[in-house]
């Protein structure tokens, strides 16, 4: 038995799907055990805490604690809106000099220099994003979701969740993102398309109302200021210029038109990853969630990760139980893999990314 790390990732048509929505903090469910919910149906909600606001008013206006306590413009204890003034003081020569709250909320006091304000909280609304049965409850905090679907697992993600219908714009997995594509019917679409290599191309699915994006790859340098979008990103292979696995772009092709949800990695989970996930009316015949093999084997489906084979699906024909002699001179185990076209390649359990 060969015992190497490697990646494991589900692409599976029909399944039982799980899935926990959770609160990062404690709040109130608005559902039940046993009950149906719909994708947008509220599942829990709460107040998120905010931390004190603490603002060092005596400094900035170059007075003394006594004199920042006399010409306070508001009560301890009194809500305040952004922008009105916590301290006025009139000037015959300077005319009035203020300081203004920069939030909403509630103005508490004068601690020595400082004015001290509790800023209202944002009310979060954890919304279901599949339609489900409610098979579990964590008192306060979430509740445990089950449906059948189609599951894929993906690399990285924006960080926001998103729900719509799937709208592929690209003929085949390796094909680029065009402005040709962005028409005004992607509005509430989830596109799917090989590759993204343009901001502008990103910020203008964005404008017309698009509310997800399934790719293949997105360039390195999209990273920070894709996550700054509204529009919920989802890349499925990988960094840099490479196609989508056909596996998956074959699944996102047959399910065009069906509402899909993306989620994005929980970042409380060190193991989660985004997902894609295309809800199917309940059958009673989905399979039960893979169990992750512990040692890659022959006949198993394989992803190459790295080039000059990256994103390729292939077979494992052969397993190795010594370290192998590579092109590059190093020795390493791993796995002989046919690929789609016939090609027996060799790649270290390092370079696989192992389809369950």
């Amino acid at each position: 038995m060969m015992h190497y790390y490697f990646e494991r990732s589900i692409v599976k048509p029909l399944m039982q799907i799980r899935r926990d929505r959770r609160l990062p903090f404690p709040g109130e469910l608005t559902v039940r055990a046993g009950q149906e919910v719909s994708p947008v149906q509220v599942v829990a909600r709460g107040e998120e805490p905010v931390d004190l606001l603490v603002l060092n008013a005596g400094e900035r206006l170059g007075i003394s604690a006594a004199e920042l306590t006399k010409y306070l413009a508001v009560d301890s204890g009194q809500q305040v809106e952004r922008g009105r003034s916590l301290w006025r003081k009139k000037s015959f020569l300077r005319g009035a000099r203020t300081f203004k709250s920069p939030v909403d909320g509630l103005f508490l006091g004068v601690t020595e220099n400082y004015l001290v304000l509790q800023p209202l909280s944002n009310l979060v609304e954890l919304r279901a994003m599949i339609p489900a049965r409610v098979v579990g409850v964590t008192p306060n905090f979430g509740v445990a979701l089950e449906c059948e679907g189609a599951l894929i697992q993906a690399v990285w993600s924006t960080g926001l969740d998103g729900y719509g219908k799937l709208k592929v714009v690209s003929q085949a997995p390796n094909a680029s993102l065009t402005a040709d594509h962005l028409t005004a019917d992607v509005r509430g679409a989830i596109l799917v398309t090989g590759h993204v290599a343009e901001l502008e191309l990103l910020q203008q699915a964005e404008e017309l109302g698009a509310r997800g994006l399934i790719v293949g790859s997105l360039s390195a340098d999209l990273l920070l200021a894709a996550q700054s979008l509204s529009l919920s990103i989802v890349v499925t292979d990988g960094i840099g210029r490479q196609p989508m696995a056909a596996p998956i772009f074959d699944l996102l092709a047959q399910a065009e038109e069906r509402e899909a949800s993306l989620f994005a990695h929980d970042p409380r989970d060190r193991g989660s990853r985004p997902e894609i996930v295309i809800p199917l009316p309940m059958s009673g015949v989905a399979e039960p969630p893979p169990t992750p093999p512990l040692a890659l084997a022959v006949g198993q489906r394989v992803r190459l990760l790295r080039e000059p084979y990256s994103s390729q699906i292939g077979e494992i024909v052969a397993v190795y139980q010594q370290p192998q002699l590579t092109e590059i001179g190093g020795q390493w185990p791993g796995v002989d893999v046919q690929l789609s076209g016939g090609e027996i390649v060799f790649a270290p359990g390092a370079n696989l990314d192992l389809l369950v």
